[in-house]
């Protein structure tokens, strides 16, 4: 075995960089690339699985890859994010769920904020997704808010795109429901 025998043999020794040893310094990833990081790690089969589980399909165990105590609610906006960006490549997919370290959602989107953005070159789109089931409650509690929505970025938006509209995701629309929404003025 070698062996130090002074100070200097000591001080050169240490002075001598490990390659193996270097760490590449720390760059911190935003809040959309973690949440973009964690929907690589899906593939197409888990996301419609997990979207037939929140349907009801009682064959279908939750998925792995989230946490048991995550409501059924925020596992909805995640996957509806999730397949958004597996199908439309070239949008900006921005879901306003408070993203966590690890890049899955903590809850839901807060209230005055659309559920998911999608931002194209030439379309925008605003996503609202929801559990509820009633169509009283679907009227009071997400008519209103998504007209706000659609309005709000309608002011926002630039001349040169087109008009942006709103996909809603429910797991129970009803003809009634779709008639007494027909046809109203979203300005």
């Amino acid at each position: 075995a070698d062996s130090i025998e002074s100070f200097e043999e000591y001080r050169e020794l240490l002075g001598e960089i490990d390659e193996g040893l270097m760490v590449k310094p720390f760059t911190s990833l935003t809040k959309i690339e973690k949440f973009y990081n964690q929907c690589d790690k899906w593939t197409f089969e888990e996301v419609v699985a997990e979207l037939k589980r929140l349907n009801g399909d009682k064959s279908i165990i939750r998925n792995s890859k989230l946490p048991l105590d995550m409501k059924d609610c925020v596992v909805l906006e995640f996957v509806v994010s999730i397949s958004l960006r597996m199908i439309l490549k070239r949008a900006k997919i921005v879901p306003n769920f408070n993203i966590l370290d690890n890049g899955l959602p903590e809850r839901f989107a807060q209230g005055g904020k659309t559920d998911i953005e999608v931002e194209d070159y030439k379309k925008d789109m605003t996503v609202e997704v929801t559990m509820l089931g009633d169509d009283d409650s679907l009227m009071l509690k997400e008519f209103v808010p998504i007209t706000r929505h659609i309005n709000k970025k309608g002011r926002e938006q630039k001349d040169n795109k087109e008009p942006i509209f709103c996909l809603f995701i429910a797991k129970n629309l009803t003809n009634e429901f779709m008639c007494s929404i027909k046809g109203r003025n979203m300005q």
